[in-house]
């Protein structure tokens, strides 16, 4: 006798049994799917899973994982926030969800995902470096050195990660640790000392001022008062006879620059540029009359340029940086005397009255929301063009204020937030054109 079973309510229809589902199975084929970017075909499988098991973390992972490769970061965000509820000790889960996060840029929310799957999987390096990297975004310098440094010895490392810690290190001004992570960079990667040219120096003896102002070429009402304000301003500093061998120093610069100096794409100056040249003795006597110490890491520091009077430029009146405290700029003049014109010249801008980059309660007050918003308005690279086409634009837009003239071996040190450009370009050749060797430096007040 069959048992008694209780009534249904009316109109209810048995509905057969579902079949079973291959989790495993689908798990498998989902993934190679997905590694051959058939990402529908791929999620069809996690799908089907969910629709048997609804609460599965890994098909819950990969279909988000799936919705964020078709473009839907908010689903795909969703269902890897459900996963990770389903699975709380995923590391996998945590990091996909912070690369999710970060292309959104929710970058506090991503480093906490990163920083779960950190202490998760201690041996992960690569989202130890990951995780450095959004905390550097974040402005938290010394977590991100941290972070790097875990990652270094946890290995194996790579050189950009020595290179971004020489870098965080160089920030707060750690001169042997910053010198030591760069060294380990360049062991592990060929191209390193290409983009990480970092240096250091303590001021030694120090070295007497001349005076700058009477040397300068000025605009008719600057007398030799406002001069020596306007010096002081941009800490200026001019050295005559600078090398002991100019000559020899010229030739070896010329020979350099017929066998390493190039066109360097996107660049807004004109004429060539060599890769740098060793100067530290330079930059020990600059540290000396600075009386500061004084860090670099510039291609430009220590770099020969030559430019020609037909050479085209993208940019004319200019600063260093936009962003940076404390920038100079330095260039040593090798032209010969017979050849030298022109030299470096500061500007006023004429609509808002400014000298150098503003402070930004000055920039709020002139309307502009930062000095990148004023560049973009008044500084922007242009197309290139002859540096005769920027001569004859500059008085509409800038107040010449006073030159440093070119003089052989005489070397000019500034300030380089303040409004500057090059006076003049001239010449043929390498021979007689415009030769420099340049240098761009961080100032310890």
């Amino acid at each position: 006798m069959l048992p008694f079973r209780p009534p249904r309510p009316p109109g209810h229809v048995a509905k057969p049994a579902r079949p079973a589902v291959d989790v495993e199975r689908l798990l498998a084929q989902g993934r190679e799917l997905h590694a051959q970017g058939r990402l529908k075909d791929a999620f069809s499988r996690y799908q089907a899973i969910l629709a048997a098991e609804p609460a599965h973390a890994e098909a819950l992972h990969l279909a988000g994982v799936c919705y964020l490769g078709l473009g839907m970061p908010d689903i795909g965000i969703a269902f890897l926030r459900d996963a990770i509820a389903k699975h709380p000790d995923a590391a996998d889960y945590r990091v996909n969800l912070a690369a999710a996060l970060a292309r959104q840029g929710q970058l506090a929310d991503a480093a906490a995902e990163l920083a779960q799957a950190c202490t998760l999987r201690p041996e992960d390096a690569e989202a130890r470096a990951e995780l450095a990297g959004l905390q550097q975004a974040l402005g938290q310098a010394a977590e991100a050195e941290a972070s790097y440094q875990q990652a270094i010895n946890t290995g194996p490392a790579r050189a950009e990660w020595h290179e971004a810690l020489a870098r965080l290190q160089y920030q707060r001004w750690a001169a042997n640790e910053a010198l030591a992570s760069a060294e380990s960079a360049y062991a592990l990667s060929d191209t390193a000392r290409q983009r990480l040219t970092l240096g250091f120096v303590q001021p030694g003896l120090a070295m007497p001022r001349p005076a700058a102002a009477p040397l300068l070429r000025a605009a008719p009402g600057l007398d030799l008062a406002a001069l020596e304000a306007a010096a002081a301003e941009r800490d200026l500093l001019v050295i005559d006879d600078f090398l002991p061998d100019p000559l020899a120093f010229r030739a070896q610069a010329l020979a350099l620059c017929e066998q390493a100096a190039t066109y360097q794409q996107g660049a807004n100056f004109p004429g060539v540029q060599t890769p740098p040249k060793p100067c530290m003795d330079a930059m020990q006597r600059i540290a000396d009359w600075l009386g500061q110490p004084l860090k670099w890491d510039s291609p430009d520091t220590g770099a020969l340029r030559a430019s020609l009077a037909s050479d085209a430029a993208r940019a004319d009146v200019h600063v260093d940086s936009p962003t940076q405290p404390h920038i100079y700029g330095g260039v040593l003049y090798l032209s010969l005397p017979e050849h030298c014109q022109g030299g470096t010249s500061f500007y006023r801008h004429r609509a808002t009255g400014w000298v150098g980059r503003p402070d930004a309660a000055t920039l709020k007050a002139g309307g502009y929301a930062s000095f990148l918003d004023f560049q973009k308005r008044h500084l922007p690279p242009n197309r290139k063009q002859s540096f005769a086409d920027w001569e004859r634009q500059r008085d509409a837009t800038w107040e010449w204020l006073f030159e440093i003239p070119m003089r052989f071996n005489r070397l000019i040190v500034f300030r380089s937030d303040f409004f500057h450009a090059i006076s003049g370009l001239f010449g043929d050749s390498l021979a007689n054109g415009r030769l420099v060797q340049l240098f761009h430096f961080e100032g310890q007040r």
